[in-house]
């Protein structure tokens, strides 16, 4: 097309057709100075030489003028000009185009929120599910940890009860222990000799007895060992026939160290040649009682207390002659009596 105001054809610009029926001229979108036009507009538009025809409508009464002399006003004729009405096709074109870009506003404004609308409802059923998601998630991971708690404080419960019951397990096999043991005696830091057999050691004992002024025969040691303990000088266990004869056994081995204060038992009283040892006579204690006689044993020599001393198995410690006996029963007892002594 060949615009009617720069009488040029160029395909990158757009073309408007007058709309006037006695006009049709085209001009290019720069020659009409709109560069887009809608639809509705379009159908409305009117070329600038069909504008430049129309006759201006107004009032220019007040309007500024030149002033003139009194003499010439005289011979000039005024009268008023009536104001052009406004041209129908001007109106109806701005009403069309007025209503047409309102209705397509409203459209389009209508279509922005039903879509934000609709992504918003889809957004909250989405939402939604995964709320109840999470909800029975958490509502599962609660009845699970409620199983949970009520399970471990069964557990703790059986607990608390299996401990009381092996304690009082321990103690009935201690009981058990200190009565097996009850005609025992151990000799201590009696060295090895080379090839030791049974009849060595019940000749020791034998020979022991005899230095106590003690009437015991080969008959009544119904037993007589040596522990699994380390080093060479393992203790000896002598099982006698009777509590009697162990506590004659251990009382004479006493007196004899009370009255022989510079020549205690040794190994010569086991009629052994070889250097001479200091040996001990003692009960045979379980391994609970020996654990509890050493610590007593701290103890006493810790709050300067006179006597520690054992009997059927058990621990006993007294301060003096007129203090009372105390029992040991266990290691927590020894270490609340080294609290209270601080």
């Amino acid at each position: 097309m060949i615009c009617s105001g720069c009488q040029t054809e160029s395909k990158a610009v757009n073309y408007y057709t007058c709309s006037n029926s006695t006009c049709k001229d085209v001009y290019c979108s720069t020659c009409s100075k709109t560069p887009t036009l809608s639809a509705s507009r379009l159908r409305s538009w009117i070329c600038p030489s069909c504008c430049a025809k129309s006759k201006k409508a107004g009032d220019y009464t007040n309007s500024p003028i030149r002033p003139i002399s009194n003499n010439s006003i005289s011979n000039v004729t005024t009268r008023n000009k009536s104001a052009a009405p406004p041209r129908e096709d001007d109106e109806t074109a701005e009403k069309i185009y007025d209503s047409t870009d309102l209705a397509e506003f409203k459209k389009e404004i209508k279509d922005m929120l039903s879509s934000w609308m609709n992504k918003q409802s889809s957004e909250r059923v989405e939402i939604k599910s995964s709320l109840n998601s999470i909800e029975s998630s958490l509502s599962f991971l609660s009845a699970q940890y409620d199983d949970l708690l009520k399970k471990m404080e069964n557990i703790e419960k059986e607990k608390a009860k299996d401990k009381e019951y092996i304690i009082l397990l321990e103690n009935k096999v201690e009981e058990l222990q200190k009565t097996q043991r009850k005609c025992s005696v151990e000799l201590k830091n009696v060295p090895k000799l080379n090839g030791e057999t049974k009849d060595t050691l019940v000749n020791m004992v034998t020979s022991l007895s005899k230095s106590l002024n003690i009437d015991m025969q080969p008959r009544d040691i119904k037993d007589v060992f040596r522990t699994a303990s380390k080093g060479d000088k393992m203790p000896i266990v002598v099982e006698l026939s009777s509590y009697i004869q162990k506590t004659n056994l251990t009382k004479a081995a006493k007196s004899y160290n009370i009255h022989n204060k510079n020549n205690k038992l040794s190994t010569n009283n086991l009629g052994l040649k070889c250097s001479e040892t200091a040996i001990y006579v003692s009960d045979h204690l379980t391994q609970k009682g020996s654990r509890l006689f050493y610590l007593a044993r701290e103890l006493v020599k810790a709050k300067n207390y006179k006597f520690c001393w054992t009997n059927l198995g058990s621990v006993y410690i007294r301060k003096d002659e007129n203090s009372p006996i105390i029992k040991i029963i266990n290691e927590s007892q020894v270490q609340r009596m080294y609290e209270n002594e601080k």
